[in-house]
């Protein structure tokens, strides 16, 4: 008669506690600078629901650069869409 379990749900145990371990330990590492920077820029936790404040609004000078603030609109997309469209089907008449 076979037993309920085998190895492979203990091996799973094993990896899940380990990789527990090693986030908890990341993480109390990451909370001290974590509390340092809300505390040296208490406009870092204002909330997202804030007028003025788009969510994941961040500071350039101490980020650096990230994504576009803004992308453009579907009319606009279609618009080079359609300019891309008809330089690929001039090139396609021109070629032999």
């Amino acid at each position: 008669m076979k037993r309920n379990g085998s190895p492979g749900l203990l091996l799973l145990a094993i990896v899940t506690a380990i990789v527990l371990l090693l986030v908890a330990r990341n993480w109390k590492a990451a909370a001290p600078r974590l509390s340092e920077t809300l505390r040296a820029r208490p406009e870092a936790a204002v909330a997202a629901d804030e007028p003025g404040s788009p969510a994941g609004a961040a500071d350039p000078a101490v980020d650096g650069p990230g994504p576009p603030r803004s992308l453009p609109g579907v009319g606009e997309m279609k618009r080079a869409t359609d300019r891309h469209a008809g330089q690929v089907q001039e090139a396609l008449a021109e070629s032999p």
